[in-house]
């Protein structure tokens, strides 16, 4: 049982606006050439930040050039399975 509060699922207009704002500050970071990863992302919202980071990194180059990728399956088994 958590003691934190959950919040409320991000409306899908909202959802889709925070998204397209976090494409276009990564594609200028990138730009740039020093993405501060706390400035394109920090506006997320948690259930936003979980999208960015599963279905719009596999369907956007930009995402998957900014943000690291997850380790493969077993690896993430091993070190999952020590904690």
């Amino acid at each position: 049982m958590s003691i934190l509060p959950l919040r409320p699922r991000t409306g899908r207009v909202r959802a889709k606006m925070q998204g397209a704002l976090a494409l276009i500050k990564a594609q200028a970071a990138l730009a740039r050439g020093w993405p501060a990863h706390h400035r394109v992302f920090g506006h997320l919202d948690d259930d936003v930040w979980f999208s960015v980071n599963t279905t719009a990194y596999r369907r956007h180059a930009t995402l998957r050039k900014i943000l690291p990728s997850l380790p493969d399956a077993q690896a993430l088994s091993v070190t999952v399975g020590r904690a």
